[in-house]
């Protein structure tokens, strides 16, 4: 009967000590998800088209952001893309405004993503901070279409021209059968 208190009594402190133990994660929170831009090629190019997003830091540690790029964003000869911030210490509970320039040189389709790297200030070398060795990477789905307006506003009007047609005819055959 000794045995099994000084068990239990040992078990009750294990579990006591994981309880109060406290553990830290790394999280992190862009807005928005997906940026969808449609730019007007009779403009001329380069043309410029800016966009935003926001990084919020939802931690109780300060945290460093680094923005990156892929796909066709990387691609400077068709676009080029500017962010006014980068590489930038964020405090607990901050939220940032990036602005971004997208210059399109040429008129296409390009897609591509904004990944938002958040990492640890601080990896815990002097004991204190986080002594996490993680990083968390956001993507920010991004397809920017460059469009003729001419040519789009008469593919436009041929389209509803065809819609009012279809719907006609379908009318008349209606009226005839009913």
């Amino acid at each position: 009967m000794k045995n099994f208190s000084v068990i239990s009594g040992l078990l009750a402190i294990i579990f006591i000590t994981l309880a109060i133990s406290q553990v830290n994660g790394l999280s992190g929170a862009i807005t928005p998800p997906k940026i969808d831009i449609m730019a007007n090629a009779s403009n001329g190019f380069p043309q410029d088209v800016n966009s935003i997003i926001y990084i919020k830091n939802p931690n109780d540690f300060p945290v460093r952001v680094e923005i990156l790029t892929t796909g066709d964003l990387n691609n400077s000869e068709k676009v080029e893309v500017k962010i006014n911030e980068n590489n930038f210490t964020l405090k607990p509970g901050r939220t940032v405004r990036v602005n971004i320039t997208f210059t399109v040189k040429e008129n296409d389709k390009y897609e591509g993503n904004i990944l938002t790297k958040i990492s640890p200030l601080d990896y815990g070398d002097n004991k204190e901070g986080v002594s996490l060795k993680a990083s968390v990477v956001l993507p920010t789905k991004v397809a920017i279409m460059v469009v003729d307006s001419e040519n789009y506003i008469k593919k436009m009007a041929i389209t509803a021209v065809l819609i009012m047609s279809m719907l006609g005819m379908g009318i008349m055959l209606i009226r005839k059968y009913i």
